[in-house]
């Protein structure tokens, strides 16, 4: 999706969210419980309760104008020194283009964070454990790479939390890795409604976006990409590209040019996501 239409569809959707509040009574959509809970390792299922709307309200308000009263974490620099930017994997882990990706953030000290597909993690858990070794950050992209404003509450629970399980099972005889998975979710497509805000919340799942748009998913020449990004990063930008799908060679060597120029630059690459949740985005 090109990067003034995801704007807009973001901005279209906080705007939804926000009405969901203003409308009176059974203007609010009702919420269906999942049929039963599901253990998660540090992320408790939260119950709808009287305050729930009210504490959302103002946490509504951080992501519309943020402050370092409000909310820190959104608004701290987390790098010491220079510029830094946040790179994201989406549709991962792939056999042949993953492990590429992983040696080369290492060779060049870049911690990212792998927003895997559900199916994939089930399908190479040895790919997940190999980047969790790697220091990366492994969050959440969905079990089926489905619009998930198409569904309610429970397939929307299923979609996140198998995806989530997956990556545990893949890590289970690693507990000291598991400070690796990180509760982030990024919907497929970027596709993003009223619903999908306040299901991830009540996870709680944080929704992570992207700020700039590579289109490698298109097998843009590597040297197109690295022109992409040198001229549209600034400090704080979130880089999507892909380790998963199709052919990847492009990114894998687009990948490489851009740490090679950014580090002799002396930006730093900083996981968008950690055990903590997001760090400051840039939208």
């Amino acid at each position: 999706m090109p990067r003034k239409g995801l704007e807009k569809a973001f901005i279209v959707s906080l705007v939804a969210l926000l009405g969901l509040f203003i409308l009176p009574g059974n203007g609010t959509p009702a919420i269906v419980e999942a049929s039963a809970p599901i253990n998660a390792p540090f992320l408790p299922l939260e119950k709808a309760n009287e305050g729930r709307v009210s504490e959302f309200q103002g946490l509504f308000a951080s992501w519309s104008s943020p402050s370092e009263d409000q909310n820190p974490a959104w608004s701290q620099d987390p790098s010491s020194s220079g510029n830094y930017i946040y790179l994201t994997f989406d549709d991962g882990p792939d056999p042949k283009w993953t492990p590429q990706i992983v040696e080369l953030l290492s060779r060049h000290n870049a911690t990212a964070t792998f927003f895997v597909n559900g199916r994939n993690a089930v399908t190479y858990p040895e790919l997940l454990l190999q980047e969790a070794q790697a220091g990366q950050m492994i969050a959440n992209h969905g079990y089926n790479h489905h619009d998930l404003t198409q569904y309610g509450y429970n397939d929307f629970l299923l979609e996140v939390l198998d995806t989530r399980d997956a990556v545990f099972s893949a890590l289970s005889g690693h507990p000291e890795l598991q400070q690796q998975v990180v509760p982030c979710l990024r919907p497929p497509y970027g596709a993003v409604n009223a619903n999908v805000w306040t299901f991830a919340y009540r996870i709680p799942y944080d929704i992570s976006m992207w700020t700039l748009d590579t289109n490698d998913w298109q097998s843009i020449p590597a040297e197109y990409i690295l022109e992409d990004v040198l001229e549209n990063a600034e400090p704080g930008s979130v880089v999507l590209m892909h380790d998963g799908g199709n052919d990847r060679s492009e990114t894998v060597e687009a990948l490489g040019l851009i740490l090679h120029e950014l580090t002799l630059r002396g930006w730093q690459f900083l996981p968008m996501c950690t055990a903590d949740g997001q760090q400051a985005p840039s939208w």
